[in-house]
């Protein structure tokens, strides 16, 4: 993908840690949560989009406006735990509005790295400083402010859905500056209004495909899907830490191939106000940003009343809709494995 300049190049003390087998794992990990494999029309002839890429993305965020290796070094890691299909195996435990469950081994995944620690060891960095990029608001802050993470996976998935170009997206992040917000703290934050209101249109664009009703249906039914096959013994747990190439050929040449199959010809999804049989429903976590601008020393919302009549039309969607895939030969989806006929 025709990535963004975070900066002009990787900051050299963190090629050591991205050579990590842990960090090249992620290079078979995509962003987009099992719907790169599915049928659905927005998700056909995208380019691959990995976690290796976004954490890369992210440390060198971090690396341009803060210049601590430490910080980098959080936001480089912040995924290291991710396993295949992402965030469906939050759905998987039961953690679907949070989608954190995940991040619990990140601390475990890096004490056990060989190459990892021996680099941390080198440059005189502690473990407990680098295992939690929470603690750092320019990588991670509470919606709907601005940090690092947010800012690489909004550029960069609206490339990957073809919402914007790098050539329109660049200018805008070339606006922004670590500023103080309104709780007088440091965040990343628009300079101007124009770069401001640009960015969260396109973050609220992307916010519909993170909560369509394509997305939870499909990463719910995968999430049951995997369930099944740890069941069934043809994936264990451990199987989730390699990468998505090695989970799906197991799944491909197992006796789930059949119901694999029928998950990846889903291509759309009908839905209905009343539960029926075979249905389902699945409420969606609100992924916004509402950027703070220096130049209206306010947030978008607060100086963009259409904006803010949009914001809030997404944030009061209550997604109590019941859903049924349908598959490219016009059959419906069956979560049970069997097929039917429209």
């Amino acid at each position: 993908m025709n990535s963004i300049v975070y900066e002009k190049e990787m900051p050299v003390f963190l090629k050591p840690y991205c050579a990590a087998e842990e960090m090249q794992r992620l290079k078979k990990v995509d962003m987009n949560c099992g719907m790169n494999f599915t049928s659905v029309p927005l998700f056909q002839g995208i380019e691959p989009y990995t976690r290796y890429e976004h954490s890369v993305g992210v440390a060198c965020i971090v690396h341009r406006f803060t210049k601590d290796p430490i910080q980098t070094l959080a936001g480089l890691f912040h995924d290291i735990s991710t396993p295949a299909f992402s965030h469906v195996i939050d759905f998987m435990h039961g953690d679907a509005m949070k989608q954190e469950s995940t991040e619990e081994e990140t601390q475990n995944i890096l004490a056990h790295s060989h190459a990892i620690m021996k680099q941390l060891k080198i440059d005189g960095i502690l473990l407990d400083q680098v295992y939690d990029y929470h603690r750092y608001p320019i990588a991670d802050n509470d919606r709907p402010k601005l940090s690092a993470d947010r800012l690489e996976y909004t550029l960069s998935a609206a490339m990957d859905y073809g919402f914007a170009s790098k050539e329109d997206l660049q200018p805008l992040y070339d606006d922004i500056v670590i500023g103080v917000n309104e709780e007088q703290e440091r965040e990343l934050v628009f300079q101007h209004a124009k770069q401001a209101t640009a960015f969260t249109k396109i973050a609220l664009r992307n916010g519909r495909v993170f909560t369509s009703i394509e997305d939870r249906y499909c990463m719910e039914i995968l999430a049951c899907l995997v369930k099944q096959a740890i069941d069934m013994h043809v994936l264990c747990e451990a199987d989730l830490y390699t990468n998505e190439e090695i989970v799906t050929a197991k799944l491909a040449n197992s006796e789930m191939r059949q119901a694999w199959q029928a998950y990846r010809s889903i291509q759309h999804v009908m839905t209905s106000p009343m539960k029926r049989d075979g249905w389902i429903s699945m409420p969606a976590k609100k992924r916004y940003i509402d950027p703070y601008c220096l130049e209206k020393q306010s947030r978008v919302s607060q100086y963009d009343a259409a904006i803010n009549q949009e914001m809030n039309a997404f944030l009061n969607e209550t997604d109590e809709e019941y859903m049924k895939g349908i598959m490219k030969d016009g059959k419906e989806y069956n979560c049970c494995g069997e097929y039917e006929s429209r």
